[in-house]
């Protein structure tokens, strides 16, 4: 009878050890890691397909915007009407063309470096990063396409997107650019990158 106490006890004390041993605390940094990893590479298509979309923070991309632009906050309700455009024109089979966006003019005007009928990926093959800004009374809404992205080591790829305009200038099509008027509900604008 005491044999069997003991050995309850001392299985009860393994337990209570063992789980002193774990905590419920985020992974820490590793610098280690960090110096020999320092970017990440995620591709969309291996992630979440309901985690795709982020809206960008003011303080993310301001700065890209020239001075005719006025950026604000986008809503959530904004950034899902935009999505809706964009799915319905890409299914409509949209007029999807590789755009360079080379300044030809002074006045600012983009010019098409190259033009060719390549297709975009499937929507649900790429991150999309919204961005709102007026322009003319106009509500844009900027959507930057991308396949894969290189994240900090330690940030997840929401963190990144909501904190730093990404879009690369070439790639072909696993990058692109969307320019959504939500003021007349269609798209403006869909460029995909040349390849470089």
């Amino acid at each position: 009878m005491n044999t069997i106490k003991v050995s309850v006890l001392l299985i009860v004390i393994l337990f209570v050890v063992a789980g002193c041993n774990y905590t419920s605390k985020p992974r820490t940094f590793d610098r280690e890691q960090a110096t020999l990893y320092p970017r990440v590479p995620y591709e969309a298509i291996k992630d979440n397909k309901d985690s795709l979309d982020f809206i960008l923070s003011l303080k993310g991309f301001s700065e890209e915007l020239s001075n005719d632009k006025k950026p604000y906050q986008l809503s959530v309700a904004e950034m899902k009407m935009a999505k809706k455009i964009l799915e319905k024109y890409v299914a409509s089979g949209g007029d999807h063309l590789v755009v360079g966006s080379k300044d030809g003019t002074k006045s600012g005007k983009e010019v098409c470096d190259e033009m060719d009928d390549t297709a975009p990926l499937p929507l649900t093959h790429y991150y999309k990063q919204y961005l709102g800004y007026v322009k003319n009374g106009h509500h844009i809404v900027e959507i930057n396409l991308l396949a894969c992205v290189y994240v900090n080591y330690g940030e997840s790829v929401s963190a990144y997107l909501q904190r730093v305009y990404s879009l690369p200038h070439d790639g072909g099509n696993h990058f692109g650019r969307v320019l959504i008027d939500l003021t007349e509900k269609k798209v403006i604008r869909f460029s995909l990158n040349t390849v470089a």
